[in-house]
C-alpha cells in the first residue's frame, strides 16, 4: 500500500505520539466481521479473514488519543 512508517527515533517521538486505531472489518467473500487494533508503529498490510483466508475491507475506523494526551486529561 504505502511505505512503512519510520521507526521511533528516526523522526523523534512523532511516531510514538501518533494515535492508535481500531478498524471494523468485513470479509468480502464470507461476510464475517472482525475488529482489529492497529498500532501506529507497524506498517499497513492486508488483513485476512480467519474463516476463509481472503482479504477483508475496512468499514469503520476509531482513533485513540496518544498515551501522553490521555494522561493529561
Amino acid at each position: 500500500m504505502g511505505a512503512p512508517l519510520p521507526s521511533r527515533g528516526a523522526i523523534g517521538d512523532t511516531v510514538a505520539a501518533m494515535a492508535d486505531m481500531m478498524f471494523d472489518l468485513v470479509c468480502q467473500h464470507c461476510g464475517r466481521r472482525e475488529q482489529r487494533r492497529w498500532e501506529s508503529r507497524k506498517s499497513v498490510t492486508v488483513t485476512y479473514c480467519q474463516l476463509c483466508k481472503r482479504g477483508m475491507s475496512v468499514v469503520g475506523i476509531a482513533f485513540f488519543a496518544p498515551q501522553a494526551e490521555q494522561a493529561a486529561a
